[in-house]
């Protein structure tokens, strides 16, 4: 049956084990590292053994999150209490540790996403939510924890990086709400927006103006394209987390 449990019993799942694997989705983002490190900090705070199972690297800008809380040891836990999916409620977005989420004991899945489905043996799915990260933050408190400066950081590179630094049409009221109580950890925001938006690669500046110099209108102006090939790739020296940015500049 497709129903969302309540933070308070996934809380209370998460209170009762003391292993935990957390998954994120494959070619991570901001909102699922930002989500996974925050909640990864607060659980571990809590006394829990817990880690991120990664199965590629964590793109650069965003490597500052990664306090020592990623792995790409799948046995790092042996048999975890927990395995639990963020930002994604596909197998189809983790498929290299598929296997290894069905070994949990109980499965959780904390997503945002429509495509999402109900797979687990406890879910919090929430279309409306901007991020993942608005899901993460409720769920903490429910733990009965205070955020610190720290997971606040996480958290608002997760909710900044999904509602492209709040002017997607996804941002809402909760969006705005959570951030002013992240505030009061006195975070430095400043810092995270640097390390985010300003930390380039000179590969990935050369794919964009190679992408740019390839874009086409139609549809009267209302609809924008460029192409990005493998030999592009190469010429530039880039990889693929390289083109992040370059549909965001299109738009």
């Amino acid at each position: 049956m497709n129903r969302n449990d309540s933070f308070a019993v996934i809380a209370g799942q998460l209170k009762a084990a003391q292993t935990i694997l957390l998954f994120p989705h494959i070619h991570m983002d901001g909102d699922a590292m930002g989500s996974c490190a925050a909640l990864c900090h607060v659980l571990r705070q809590m006394g829990k053994d817990c880690w991120v199972l990664r199965e590629d690297s964590v793109p650069d800008n965003l490597r500052f999150l990664d306090r020592g809380y990623t792995t790409e040891d799948p046995d790092i836990l042996g048999t975890p209490d927990i395995c639990m999916c963020l930002d994604c409620g596909d197998e189809s977005r983790f498929p290299k540790r598929v296997e290894r989420f069905r070994s949990g004991r109980t499965k959780i899945c904390v997503d945002h996403h429509r495509s999402s489905e109900y797979i687990c043996d406890y879910n919090y799915i929430d279309p409306a939510a901007a991020a993942a990260g608005e899901l993460v933050y409720p769920l903490i408190r429910a733990l009965g924890q205070e955020p610190d400066a720290e997971c606040a950081e996480a958290l608002f590179a997760a909710i900044t990086t999904d509602t492209g630094n709040f002017q997607y049409s996804n941002t809402n009221r909760e969006s705005h709400r959570i951030m002013c109580e992240l505030y009061e950890t006195g975070a430095d925001f400043n810092r995270v927006s640097v390390q985010l938006y300003e930390n380039n690669r000179l590969p990935g500046i050369r794919l964009h103006a190679l992408a740019m110099e390839n874009l086409a209108l139609s549809a009267d102006g209302r609809v924008a394209s460029a192409c990005i090939t493998k030999e592009m790739q190469e010429s530039c020296g880039a990889d693929r987390q390289d083109s992040d940015g370059i549909v965001e500049n299109l738009r």
